[in-house]
């Protein structure tokens, strides 16, 4: 290996022959020779502007995609696997986006809170969002689009983990609903603590709404929700009311005792949420 192959190894081969070849004058000359080759577009994909500019210098074009590699490996994906997520940076040189940038901000919080996550977070992430095939790759290929904004990213991501902890205490809220949710500020950890009692008060409200003759004899996730997450009035009354209605059913001790463990089954600590 002669010098020029120490300095310039980092070329591809072929570029870096035509580069030798025009080397004998001058290195300007030498990457005029380069860029103006039809096979370019090959050696650094993404990398040429409409106007025939460069983005970046050859050599930081290397340095960033061994930069990408390395935050794909980060997660502990082979970025030369059979998703061939290689193929996938001329985009992101395109879209000028940084090595840092995509693992901050774009690889670690979808593998974090979506790929790291409980099957329900998955699952709700590729019902709404299209992924078919729910292998760590299909997620993180995703965020490769240069176009998808990194708050975009964090509100689907959010709205995944709303979504998710609903349907793991058996509620399919619409994507809809889980992004009005996120955009209130509800966050997973609240959401969790929602639908976990939601999961054992709503049997227990439904059967106090049929039994006192509510107005509207169901009560559902919708109108829980409405009462926890926006201490909606009108349902916050009617929790209220059916408690206090059941709790006047029972006169003696016994029936108090027997109200009391079927409130404390299906309705204890709403008043801390």
């Amino acid at each position: 290996m002669d010098e020029f192959d120490i300095l310039y190894g980092w070329l591809p081969a072929a570029a870096r022959e035509a580069f030798r070849q025009a080397w004998i004058n001058d290195t300007d000359t030498a990457w005029q020779v380069v860029r103006q080759d039809s096979r370019y577009e090959t050696w650094f994909p993404g990398n040429k502007t409409e106007d025939g500019r460069v983005r970046i210098s050859e050599e930081n074009y290397a340095i960033t995609v061994t930069e990408y590699d390395d935050a794909f490996r980060a997660v502990g994906i082979d970025p030369d696997g059979p998703a061939s997520f290689r193929s996938m940076y001329g985009d992101l040189i395109r879209g000028e986006v940084k090595a840092d940038e995509l693992y901050t901000d774009r690889l670690a919080p979808m593998y974090d809170r979506i790929v790291a996550s409980s099957q329900s977070i998955r699952q709700y992430y590729a019902d709404t969002y299209g992924i078919a095939n729910m292998t760590p790759e299909a997620y993180l290929a995703g965020v490769l689009d240069p176009d998808l904004g990194t708050r975009v990213l964090a509100g689907q991501i959010g709205i995944a983990e709303i979504g998710g902890e609903a349907l793991e205490s058996g509620f399919d809220i619409s994507a809809s609903y889980a992004k009005q949710l996120y955009e209130t500020g509800v966050g997973r950890q609240q959401a969790d603590e929602v639908f976990r009692a939601a999961e054992s008060a709503i049997p227990t409200l439904q059967v106090l709404a049929q039994r006192h003759d509510d107005p509207n004899d169901t009560f559902d996730i919708n109108n829980f929700s409405e009462a926890m997450f926006f201490s909606d009035p009108t349902q916050l009354r009617r929790i209220r009311r059916l408690q206090a209605q059941e709790s006047s059913l029972f006169s003696n001790s016994t029936s108090q005792t027997q109200y009391r463990r079927a409130n404390d089954t299906g309705l204890a600590g709403l008043e801390q949420l």
